[in-house]
């Protein structure tokens, strides 16, 4: 996260926390990937784990601080047959450890799960960015089926937008670490600030656009 004081930290981590409905405080929980466990595949990688060497899964999020915002995602670790928690998962941030929030009333059963984000700056461009990543949430949560358990099924409406907002987020970034507010020219290269240009109106226009498509299935 950027620069802020100990209460700005305060108030953004209650924020997360009354969005996900913690019951807990959160826990610190090394991360020690186990062979043969994927990136970002943590409900089977656990599942596994318990069938070969005992112990238990435990649902909640995991809390992820960043540069722009404050991040929880579903998460699953390991609870050892000695009671240990610990992250078996690898990740691909250079992090040893992370802050877990045990949720006991999930239960994983193959759904698609959304994360929660809180912008951490007064950048509304970072707000716009979080609409967008909250839609691709909500396509493959409520548009998709899976497979395996590295595949998931999208409906063939929803596939080509899902695509254009995937690529739009990945353009987004960029500009949002370079310092690109509603002040910048937009990051589209038209000769507009963004406010202008792509900031418009993105809570109105994605709203648009998904009720389009529910009603197109």
């Amino acid at each position: 996260m950027q620069n802020l004081d100990r209460t700005q930290v305060q108030a953004y981590y209650e924020s997360l926390f009354d969005r996900i409905e913690a019951k807990y405080y959160p826990i610190n929980v090394e991360i020690r990937p186990d062979p043969g466990a994927v990136e970002n595949n943590c409900f089977n990688n656990v599942a596994k784990k318990v069938g070969q060497s005992g112990g238990s899964v435990c649902y909640g999020w995991a809390i992820l601080p960043q540069l722009h915002i404050l991040e929880a995602e579903r998460h699953a670790i390991w609870k050892t047959p000695q009671g240990l928690y610990l992250d078996i998962t690898p990740r691909s941030l250079p992090i040893t450890s992370i802050q877990f929030v045990i949720d006991d009333s999930f239960e994983y059963n193959g759904q698609i799960e959304r994360n929660i984000r809180i912008n951490v700056t007064d950048n509304t461009v970072v707000d716009d960015w979080i609409l967008i990543c909250e839609a691709i949430d909500e396509l493959y949560a409520n548009c998709s089926v899976r497979i395996d358990e590295h595949h998931v099924g999208i409906h063939q409406h929803i596939a080509p937008y899902l695509k254009v907002l995937e690529s739009f987020v990945k353009e987004f970034l960029p500009f949002i670490q370079s310092g690109g507010n509603p002040d910048k020219l937009c990051f589209c290269g038209n000769p507009l600030f963004y406010k202008d240009c792509h900031g418009l109106d993105v809570k109105g226009a994605l709203k648009e656009d998904l009720k389009k498509l529910y009603d197109s299935i």
